[in-house]
Order: structure tokens, then C-alpha cells, then sequence
């Protein structure tokens, strides 16, 4: 811009600053350090450098999907630890009462402090989840979701709950992780949600893991390595996939190392 362009920009911009004050326009004195949206680590460090901001969102929704043995549980209880280790305050949602809660420990969860919700149905599960998503938590875990199916909730229900977390969570700087086991087609074929349940529509973040091939020392088998793509991410550009080592004690490594 020539400098006649300029000088009149100025006078306007001084005008401007005099009629509305002098933060309504302003210039920066100095480059801005781009700030991170808050997250809690995986703990390992190329997946949380792949996910672009360090780690799991907070104030979001995140979901882990999967076949079984996975490593959906393990990279859930991870990202708890690392929670726990920032003195937050975690919850367990286990619809179907399956957390181990020796393997959990042995994964760095404290699980004297973790808060492990039983409920009786996919009912319970959701409306303890939706009262307890946001608040004073800073990690809620729901296990899991393909067991809703089985609890034939109403599509409207489920639509509405869902909402209702997303809303509570959006407003706090809880991060909200829900397990889906894939049993039907590719990840995200909807026969392996209940009718309703639109998690695809309200998660900022979807991690595929799948696993690769078993690990074995001396013979026996001592855990395997996954694949953890990301399909869907809202705060950060798309990343390739990420490889982590899980052995049956508990950790996880990436990149084989």
C-alpha cells in the first residue's frame, strides 16, 4: 500500500479509535504465541503429535472405535492416567461392569481415585453420563456403546442425551471419550450404533485403531500393535496413521520402541 493509501487508512482508523475507544482497532506490538486449545497427553508423543494440539480435546467429545482387542480400552485408560497424574478427576461409565481393574492400575491409573460408574441399563448409563459430563470432572469414559444396542432405547432418547452431553461438555473443560466396538463393516457403518445415537455427528475427534499382528518374546505371545488412524478431527489439519506397541502389562509404546 503507497503511502497516500496509507495516511488516509490512518485517519479513518484514528477516528474510528476516538468514536468506539482505542482496543476497537488496534495493531499487535509484537507476533501472538499461538496458544494450544486445552487437552489432556496420550502419553505418546508421536500420537499426540499427529492429533495437531497434543493430545485428547477438552471440552469435547472424542470416540474410539474398533474391533475388539484393539486397544481401545488401554488407550482410554492411558489418556486417564495422564488425566489423573494433572489431578482431574475421572470417571468410568462400564455399562457392561467388564473394567479390569488390575489391568487398569497396571496402565497408571489410580483407581483408589477413579470414579467407576455400574449402572443397570444403557438408561442409567446416559443419564448418569449427562449428569456428570462437564461439572468438576475432567474425564468422563463411556464403555461402551455397541451395548446400547441391546438396551432398546428410544431413538429420541438417545438423540436427545446425547445432545445434552455434547452441550454440558462444550461449556466445561471435561473430555468425554466414548468406546465403540465395531462388529459390522468398516468404522462408522451405523448397524453398529442404536437408532438415534448420532456420535459421528457430535464427536470433534474419531481414532480407529485396529490391530496389526501379535507380539511375541520367546515364544509366547506378550501383547500386539495397532494402527490408530485418524478419521475425523475439527481442531487440527488430517494426520497419517500412527503405530503403538501394547503389551499385556499395561504398556504402550509406538513405533515399536
Amino acid at each position: 500500500m503507497d503511502k497516500r493509501k496509507l495516511g488516509k487508512l490512518d485517519f479513518v482508523v484514528a477516528g474510528l479509535q476516538r468514536r468506539f475507544g482505542p482496543r476497537a482497532i488496534y495493531r499487535y506490538e509484537r507476533p501472538c504465541t499461538p496458544t494450544l486449545p486445552p487437552h489432556i497427553p496420550t502419553g505418546f508423543g508421536e500420537l499426540d503429535q499427529a492429533l495437531g494440539i497434543g493430545g485428547i480435546p477438552r471440552g469435547q467429545i472424542t470416540e474410539l472405535v474398533g474391533p475388539v482387542t484393539s486397544g481401545k480400552v488401554t488407550l482410554a485408560a492411558k489418556v486417564v492416567a495422564q488425566a489423573q497424574s494433572m489431578g482431574q478427576q475421572a470417571a468410568w461409565v462400564d455399562l457392561d461392569w467388564t473394567l479390569d481393574g488390575d489391568y487398569a492400575h497396571r496402565c497408571g491409573i489410580d483407581v483408589r481415585k477413579l470414579l467407576v460408574i455400574r449402572p443397570h441399563n444403557g438408561e442409567e448409563a446416559l443419564a448418569i453420563s449427562a449428569s456428570l459430563a462437564g461439572g468438576e470432572l475432567g474425564i468422563l469414559v463411556f464403555d461402551e456403546v455397541a451395548s446400547l444396542k441391546r438396551h432398546n432405547l428410544p431413538p429420541l432418547f438417545l438423540e436427545g442425551t446425547l445432545a445434552r452431553i455434547h452441550h454440558r461438555v462444550a461449556h466445561s473443560l471435561c473430555a468425554v471419550i466414548f468406546l465403540t466396538t465395531i462388529y459390522f463393516g468398516p468404522p462408522g457403518e451405523m448397524a453398529n450404533y442404536p437408532p438415534g445415537f448420532l456420535l459421528g455427528h457430535y464427536a470433534a475427534l474419531k481414532l480407529a485403531l485396529d490391530r496389526e499382528k501379535w507380539i511375541r518374546q520367546h515364544g509366547d505371545v506378550r501383547g500386539y500393535r495397532s494402527s490408530v488412524t485418524i478419521l475425523k478431527n475439527r481442531l487440527a489439519p488430517p494426520a497419517g496413521p500412527v503405530q503403538i506397541d501394547i503389551t499385556f502389562n499395561g504398556k504402550v509404546r509406538w513405533d515399536g520402541l
